[in-house]
């Protein structure tokens, strides 16, 4: 295949996973929000974010981004200088001596080439003087640029040569700007001395570089000048040996090979202790047939990309499917939890509302539809009472006596205070359920003393006018279509008057209770009042729409309570943060991250040869 082809091959390659890694790039961040203190360094989508879109080509060639990597005092920005004939500061014995990286672009090219599409995500500066690379308070993203003169022209690529701050001073900060580096140029060069080569820091580098870089080059500088190859050579095989012991190595890269074995395939180079080091000087070890010059220019670029896409997009996607395993854990458990709560806060809620039923209320809006129905006077005077039986006699005698004695006023209480009560108990339980839970150990006693406090002694949750409206319409209708029944009204306006402001309410045993939407209610069960009640709503053929409005009644508070517990308590204590959480983790974008994870490794296993 032509490289105009092989070119063309690459960029459809990058087309096909352009929508599935925008697609990582938009939503992994939100599933990443909520699992940020499990997974603090991860970082899902920083390499899939700084990938170029496209090759970046200048008069038809494609340019490679090579950079210098590695530890303080191995001479990298001396070699990088050899190279590109600049002078960034280099050899001084204050370390580091940079705070910043520098891109030198072939100066043939820089009119054609943008930089930005070579580097997106980083903060382009030209750099003039070679003092700009040593301010330490240069921010991660900046990354400034130069020229260099008479790069080859003849080798099929253009080199953009990088020179990145040292990763194992004390200064930390450098160490992010090498890796933001490192994770984006093509190739590396990882230059190390001899007394660095086996330290951790050193390690972990060169792990991260093998991960990702479409190709790498091992240069080991400063060697005793005595037996300088075989020395080079003994560490050399050092090296390889200590890969191929450590796990990490073990790792597989985009195309099937270890990182221990693409370190033992990756050219090899070295150079003795000099003061005054030539390119010349830097000599071919393993791997390599040319001179180090020519093999920096001489690399195969189109392959060199694409295996650095390849590596950049399986991390990547290998990270974001952490991300989302991860995810669908944390949603899992945070789906139980809010179910729980859920299902607690409901049984207060039911408790707290009991079985207590508005029943005069239910009564006056009987009386109301019964005196709209209510035949004239001549009408009335000449229908006897006992037209109807003996039933609303012997009612009517029953609440004559009922209010003659001393039972009519048993088991009365207030509604609201009956309400409060049974809500402050439930509060308690909930502070105390929610407390001895491990999976809400972040909730502080005097926090939860004040919200249980405040919501203790605040309103209770009003009673609305949906369920009188529905009650009512219901039983217009029954009452319509039974005329006769107003001759009950001297029986409810009998029981309402002895029994005083009309507004109580009885508890009786027909699938629950009666209680009242106003201020008194009666609990207990089989009163006097309750027999009386149930007689007569039996006679009048109400009994079931009694039971209905009484379900209605209970099912209408109890989601009030409902409601009044998770705004004022739950919400504040820990629930807000669930939901959120719920929010961000959502199933459907799970899946959909997990879904152009899958896309992109079919994508790459398809193009990995191209």
């Amino acid at each position: 295949m032509s490289d105009r082809l092989q070119q063309q091959s690459i960029n459809s390659f990058l087309a096909a996973t352009r929508k599935h890694i925008q697609t990582l790039i938009e939503h992994v961040p939100q599933l990443y929000r909520s699992l940020h203190e499990q997974l603090p360094d991860l970082e899902p989508v920083k390499l899939l974010e700084k990938m170029p879109l496209q090759i970046v080509e200048a008069m038809d060639l494609p340019l490679v981004a090579t950079a210098f990597c590695g530890p303080s005092g191995a001479g990298k920005s001396t070699i990088f200088n050899l190279v590109t004939q600049l002078k960034v500061p280099a050899g001084g014995a204050v370390r580091p001596m940079t705070h910043a990286s520098l891109v030198a672009a072939p100066e043939q090219v820089i009119g054609d080439i943008d930089l930005t599409l070579l580097f997106p995500g980083f903060q382009l500066e030209p750099m003039n003087a070679a003092s700009d690379l040593r301010n330490p308070g240069t921010p991660c993203e900046r990354l400034f640029y130069s020229t260099y003169p008479h790069a080859p022209d003849n080798k099929g690529l253009w080199v953009c040569l990088i020179d990145i701050p040292d990763f194992n001073t004390t200064h930390r900060e450098n160490w992010d700007k090498a890796e933001q580096m490192i994770e984006r140029a093509d190739s590396v060069i990882f230059t190390v001395y001899h007394e660095a080569y086996k330290s951790q820091k050193t390690f972990d580098i060169l792990r991260r570089v093998l991960q990702l870089s479409g190709s790498v080059t091992y240069l080991l500088t400063k060697i005793d000048p005595k037996s300088c190859r075989e020395n080079a050579s003994a560490i050399r095989n050092d090296l390889i040996a200590c890969a191929r012991n450590d796990a990490e190595f073990q790792s597989h890269r985009a195309d099937g090979e270890t990182l221990a074995d693409f370190l033992e395939k990756a050219p090899f180079f070295y150079s003795a202790y000099d003061n005054a080091l030539t390119l010349d000087g830097i000599l071919p070890l393993a791997n390599c047939n040319e001179g180090f010059y020519d093999h920096i220019f001489g690399q195969h670029g189109l392959a060199t990309i694409l295996k650095r896409q390849l590596q950049t997009i399986a991390a990547g996607r290998e990270l974001c499917e952490k991300t989302c395993e991860s995810a669908r854990h944390r949603q899992h458990a945070n789906k139980q939890k809010i179910d729980e709560t859920d299902a607690r806060l409901l049984n207060s809620a039911a408790r707290i509302a009991g079985n207590e039923f508005p029943v005069f209320a239910i009564l006056e809006m009987i009386s109301k539809i019964l005196e709209e129905n209510r035949p004239n006077f001549v009408k009335r005077l000449f229908l006897p009472l006992t037209m109807l039986g003996s039933g609303l006699r012997s009612v009517f005698d029953s609440v004559r006596g009922l209010l003659g004695s001393p039972r009519k006023s048993e088991g009365i209480h207030q509604r609201s205070v009956l309400e409060r009560e049974r809500m402050l108990v439930e509060i308690e339980r909930l502070v105390e359920d929610w407390r001895r839970s491990a999976s809400y150990d972040d909730l502080n006693y005097d926090r939860c003393r004040s919200i249980a406090g405040s919501l203790a002694t605040g309103d209770l949750p009003p009673v609305g006018n949906e369920w009188e409206k529905h009650v009512e319409a219901d039983l217009r209708k029954y009452l319509q279509t039974n005329p006769n029944l107003w001759i009950w009204i001297d029986v409810i306006k009998e029981l309402a008057k002895g029994a005083g402001a009309g507004l109580i309410a009885a508890d009786i045993v027909i699938d629950g209770g009666l209680g009242t939407m106003g201020t008194l209610s009666i609990i207990g069960g089989c009163g006097a009042l309750s027999g009386v009640l149930s007689e007569m709503f039996t006679l009048m053929g109400l009994r079931e729409h009694i039971k209905e409005a009484n379900r209605e009644w209970v099912a209408e508070r109890t989601e009030s309570y409902d409601k009044h517990l998770k705004d004022n308590l739950a919400r504040p204590l820990f629930l807000d943060k669930l939901l959120q959480i719920a929010d961000n983790l959502n199933p459907d974008i799970i899946a959909s991250c997990e879904s152009a994870c899958q896309e992109l490794k079919e994508i790459s296993a398809k193009n990995g040869t191209i």
